[in-house]
């Protein structure tokens, strides 16, 4: 997706015009803009093509004002084009989809762009009311940032942008910081860049005479409806194939990224199943689930399917541009997504990558208690600690960061708790699931694939298509927990043939026979059933499991993930690490040296795998390296 930047600025732009053009920079195929930036009175704002993109219409003035977009809308733009000629007898047919977004703003109000299908941002200037309006998509997966100066305005897609302001001071956000040591993220509206803040998902921003205000105009409602399985399986058929033809809209070559997962399996289906040339490829380490089940789904495909190995010294290959390119919004752990960008380079002319994100999170991984309960420990609590707070507790923030800061720091659980609470849903898991999907999949997912995928490819998510996600959020829950019945049943129905690839560490079919279920069932009671203190007594036998030979016959540590993050931390990546953390001069004076170098040295001797925190605390490092901060 390109770039959206502008800003408004009271008495005059001196300055602010030369802040605008420099703001295209070369990153791995960015071009220059080769629009002029909209310049009005008091306003002037511009977009930053990628080198994938059409630059056609993203661009757009009428009567001294002016829009500017970027990702994609759905068949929404060809309503807008009706309604228009209707309205007004305007030929529709010369008209850009920004002068379609435009001259609805004025026909219609700002209403009738709130909510659009698709993942978009957008920027109107109106000229006569001298009055900013910015909106996204409604889940806010299309990031617009802003800032408030002494001046006025400034608002950009990518955070990077508008700390080259002249006049931004740059430092660190203590909250947001907080929120990353935490989880992996910000929560929220916050960002580690002190100031600048980020649009909340389903809102309007509106700023008016030095004066920012939000309209929210969608939420998550959980609202599940009676019904029985057979009730919901053709529609679920139904909305999701619609939802993957709104997104390809006649396109013949996609490309899609296939895991073992259920979400990337049913994308690679539909596309085989609309005759679509489809590319796949599977990124995992040799013999790993995800590596080993993607290559099934894309050979029992036929699709152009090519794998990738990661190595244990792919956190050193690729966190600095990772973190680059998410402007350091996301832990450097899932960094190995960016070995795609070796695919673009062997098929440049291959622009759109069909995305499975959302698809696991709606259907059912996320909406279930499967976790592990602790007596006398409230249910929200253990949501809270296992699922959002990953890396370190709160009770843990005092221990990482210097003294003073942790005491003016505002609780992570308390916000989350907050957010939970306030959810529209009935019960408690429903309240969490939607909690987990506006949080951790909006800055956590959507980051990891938008902001970086977004600088090589056309990025489509048809999970998160507006129909689609309305019809699962009446879905009763019963059909979408732990066991994603009605997922498994799609398949079974719909994709046989991918129905018969297994799915899990078990090696477990979607679809296979009551007596193999049932083993897989009772081989996964007995290991549950083995205590905790029992492996604890072998501890020498554990450190075996990651000798080179146990991880080739298969019984190495961590054998069924995609990535085992602590080795490649102890192993290929390790002189990274050592490096970040003997960088004092990025460390001294918000990190506890002693502690951090205490946690690594007991990674590295296997006494704990802490790879949440060593990578959060060098995700903040490497940021600060990167934006002199």
């Amino acid at each position: 997706m390109g770039i959206l930047i502008g800003t408004v600025t009271y008495p005059d732009l001196t300055n602010n015009e030369s802040f605008i053009l420099s703001a295209a920079r070369h990153i791995d195929g960015l071009t220059e803009n080769k629009n002029h930036p909209l310049k009005f009175q008091g306003c002037i704002m511009g977009r930053i093509f990628f080198a994938h993109e059409a630059h056609a219409g993203k661009v757009a003035a009428l009567e001294d004002s002016g829009l500017i977009w970027t990702g994609y809308i759905n068949d929404d733009i060809n309503v807008l084009r009706e309604r228009l000629a209707l309205s007004s007898g305007a030929d529709i047919e010369i008209m850009t989809d920004a002068e379609v977004l435009l001259k609805s703003y004025f026909a219609f109000g700002i209403d009738s762009l709130q909510g659009l299908n698709g993942l978009y941002g957008i920027a109107i200037w109106d000229n006569k009311e001298k009055r900013l309006s910015i909106l996204t998509d409604r889940y806010g997966f299309t990031k617009v940032y802003y800032w408030l100066s002494p001046k006025g305005i400034v608002f950009a897609s990518e955070c990077k942008a508008i700390i080259n302001h002249p006049e931004y001071r740059k430092a660190i956000d203590m909250e947001g910081l907080a929120n990353f040591l935490g989880a992996g993220y910000c929560f929220g509206e916050n960002t580690l860049f002190k100031d600048i803040k980020l649009i909340p998902y389903g809102c309007t921003l509106t700023y008016k005479d030095k004066k920012v205000s939000f309209r929210k105009y969608w939420d998550y409602v959980v609202q599940p409806a009676d019904g029985a399985l057979e009730d919901f399986l053709e529609k679920f058929f139904h909305m999701l194939n619609s939802a993957y033809s709104r997104c390809v809209n006649g396109r013949e070559r996609v490309f899609i990224p296939l895991s073992g997962g259920f979400d990337s399996r049913a994308m690679a289906g539909l596309s085989v199943y609309h005759g679509l040339e489809t590319f796949t490829c599977t990124l995992g380490r040799q013999g790993s689930r995800d590596y080993r089940y993607g290559t099934m789904i894309g050979k029992k495909l036929n699709t152009h399917h090519t794998k990738f190995d990661i190595q244990s010294d792919y956190i050193m290959k690729y966190s600095s541009k990772g973190v680059l390119l998410t402007d350091g919004q996301v832990i450097c752990h899932p960094f190995y997504i960016l070995r795609i960008f070796d695919y673009k380079k062997t098929q440049d002319s291959l622009n759109t990558l069909i995305s499975g994100i959302g698809g696991g999170e709606l259907i059912g991984v996320m909406r279930h208690g499967n976790i592990k309960k602790i007596d006398g420990v409230p249910l929200i609590q253990l949501h809270i600690s296992q699922r959002f707070l990953r890396a370190f507790r709160d009770n843990e923030l005092h221990g990482i960061l210097v003294r003073g800061l942790h005491s003016a720091i505002k609780q992570n659980y308390i916000y989350v708790q907050q957010k939970i609470e306030n959810a529209y849903a009935e019960e408690l898991i429903d309240k969490i699931w939607v909690t987990l999907v506006s949080e951790r999949v909006r800055h956590f997912n959507s980051n990891i694939l938008l902001s970086a995928a977004g600088y090589k490819w056309n990025v489509y998510a048809p999970f998160m298509d507006n129909q689609f996600v309305d019809f699962m959020l009446t879905v009763p829950k019963g059909l979408t927990d732990a066991n994603q019945k009605l997922f498994r049943s799609f398949f079974i129905k719909f994709f046989p043939e991918l129905a018969s690839i297994p799915t899990d560490k078990t090696g477990k079919k979607i679809k296979q026979s009551w007596f193999r279920d049932g083993i897989c069932w009772r081989l996964e009671r007995l290991k549950g059933k083995i205590p905790r203190r029992i492996g604890q007594q072998f501890s020498q036998l554990d450190k075996l499991k990651y000798h080179p030979l146990a991880q080739r016959i298969g019984i190495g540590k961590n054998r069924n993930w995609l990535v085992d993050v602590d080795e490649a931390i102890r192993t290929g990546s390790a002189p990274y690490f050592r490096g970040l953390f003997s960088d004092r001069d990025h460390m001294a004076d918000i990190f506890n040296v002693d502690f951090v170098d205490k946690l690594f040295d007991s990674h590295l001797k296997r006494h704990t795998n802490a790879y949440q925190k060593l990578c959060a605390v060098a995700t903040i490092i490497e940021w600060r390296r990167q934006y002199s901060i």
